[in-house]
């Protein structure tokens, strides 16, 4: 269940802006003895805590420029739904009756890279399907306890479907999927590796 709080996030250039957040209780991840580099670059520092502050439902309003002193566009009536996934916060901003994520208007991680000392973020924005468009990629999925410890090669296709191939973005990625042991952060399932290149506009 999440809790609801009022947001307002700003995007420049398809890049968010987020505001600072009141902190809301969240799971408490137990500690455990760190045996190896990559468990204590994976581990939660003091940037983790901050993310998982900003974890629950937000009700949100986003303001968009498409190129630098261009007409700003203004959309609210949308919902931040965000939610840690190891050390990474996820977010999926979509209307607030959406449930299923069927209509979803943007998809973004962010997080801390220790080894860098930087942080980095990553989205897809559905609303513009051909301003980025993968040219090939490799999906590795882990093993799903809810799956008998086997990949969810299905429910992967139900997300490919819902970007690529649909009336908006007929395009389709070529790409790769198999199922790996594990992945570096325990608590993924999913990992995709991909080239996209930056599509020219429709004259």
């Amino acid at each position: 269940m999440f809790d609801r709080r009022e947001f307002l996030g700003g995007a420049v250039l398809g890049a968010a802006s987020l505001a600072p957040a009141a902190a809301i209780a969240g799971a408490q991840i137990p500690s455990t003895p760190i045996a190896n580099t990559a468990q204590r670059l994976n581990a939660f520092g003091p940037e983790a805590d901050r993310l998982a502050q900003r974890a629950g439902l937000w009700d949100v309003v986003e303001t968009v420029w498409d190129r630098p002193e261009g007409e700003s566009v203004t959309t609210s009536g949308l919902v931040a739904e965000r939610a840690m996934f190891g050390s990474m916060l996820q977010e999926i901003l979509r209307p607030p009756a959406d449930i299923g994520r069927r209509a979803v208007a943007r998809a973004d991680m962010l997080a801390y890279n220790r080894m860098e000392g930087r942080w980095g973020y990553v989205s897809f924005d559905t609303r513009a399907p051909v301003g980025l468009m993968p040219a090939w990629s490799n999906v590795y999925l882990a093993g799903d306890p809810a799956n008998g410890g086997g990949m969810d090669y299905a429910g992967m296709n139900e997300g490919y479907r819902q970007f690529f191939g649909t009336s908006e973005n007929p395009n389709l990625a070529a790409r790769a999927t198999v199922q790996v042991v594990a992945l570096a952060e325990p608590a993924f399932l999913v990992e995709i590796e991909a080239t996209a290149v930056r599509m020219p506009a429709k004259r």
